[in-house]
């Protein structure tokens, strides 16, 4: 029996890494607790399979093969409290899908994708036993006169060769098909490959991401129908008279300062006070609105933004009103 381990960082929806979160570890799809320990031999289960990540966000723990098979996967349940937001993580892959018991080069040796075995070729013999799932082998030639599947396998770190002008087609690789492990790929030059189709993945002019980074700056002619760091929203509330936030995001709090005034406190300061802000209220008397709101001239800092909001008919008097908007877009 072995351990395998299993690491990774726990970070924010802002890509910065929690200290004190909580990695819970499940069956896949369940919430029944999977028996995972904090070191690769010795010691006790650890208590709930929860995991706290360390000062630099990272989290490690270990799964025996004694308790599982290599066919079973996880459910990571990631926290880190308030403004974090959970989240679940399954089929998480912690055994490797072939185990030698070292690091093996696979130079002349079968692969036997039925029974997920490998086996050295003797140089020289000459195999041709279709049932065997390995045919057409001379020599030091390993060749197969069928399609052999790899089907539910994982290689790690493999050694793969000249792959001048190859193609391939993920048409029917469901859910992006199997993984290649920090390949190692001598030469793919001038490769095609066509992903129209691919379940799980399809067009590929169509972007499905997870904190998604942008690091352009838009030019003095944005291009059509294109994301900037400039030109996207970083941050917007929803918040009462009294300050208390209904919703909102890159908000830490509001300031009540006064009537008809208030200041908003952004957790990732923008570059520089030069972005834009758009105000809104929702009107405490039905079928009239009582207040204008806008940036106050006490104006914007990087990190801070002051708001107003004055009596319509006056145009001086500060009110409040029900429920104050406020959208920033900048860098």
């Amino acid at each position: 029996m072995a351990r395998f381990p299993f690491e990774s960082t726990l970070v924010d929806q802002f890509s910065r890494i929690i200290v004190g979160g909580t990695v819970t570890v499940n069956l896949t799809g369940t919430s029944t607790a999977a028996t995972v320990y904090a070191a690769e031999s010795g010691g006790s289960a650890i208590t709930d399979s929860q995991i706290t990540t360390g000062s630099d966000g990272t989290y490690k723990f270990w799964v025996d093969d004694g308790d599982y098979g290599i066919s079973q996967r996880f459910r990571l349940v990631l926290a880190g409290g308030s403004p974090f937001t959970t989240r679940t993580i399954d089929d998480v892959v912690v055994f490797p899908g072939i185990t030698t018991g070292s690091t093996d080069t696979l130079t002349n040796k079968i692969i036997d994708a039925d029974n997920n075995t490998i086996s050295n070729l003797e140089h020289g013999a000459e195999v041709d036993e279709p049932s065997s799932g390995v045919h057409g082998v001379t020599g030091s030639i390993v060749g197969t006169t069928d399609t052999q599947i790899l089907s539910a396998k994982t290689l790690t770190t493999p050694i793969i060769g000249d792959m001048t002008n190859a193609n391939h087609d993920h048409a029917d690789a469901a859910g992006g098909g199997n993984t290649l492990l920090v390949p190692t790929i001598a030469s793919m030059a001038n490769a095609g490959h066509d992903h129209a189709d691919a379940a799980g993945g399809g067009n590929l002019g169509v972007v499905q991401a997870t904190n998604l980074t942008l690091t352009g700056a838009a030019p003095a002619t944005p291009v059509a129908h294109r994301l900037y760091t400039d030109n996207i929203v970083k941050g917007w509330v929803q918040f009462q008279a009294n300050g208390t936030i209904d919703d909102a995001v890159n908000v830490t709090t509001v300031d009540d300062d006064n009537v008809g005034d208030w200041g908003i406190n952004w957790v990732t300061d923008f570059a520089a006070a030069n972005y834009a802000v758009v105000c809104g209220v929702q009107s405490s008397t039905t079928g009239q609105l009582v207040g204008n709101i806008g940036v106050d001239n006490a104006g914007k800092a990087a990190g801070t933004t002051e708001i107003i909001c004055v009596n319509s008919t006056t145009g001086t008097t500060e009110v409040d009103e029900d429920v104050m908007y406020v959208i920033a877009v900048g860098q």
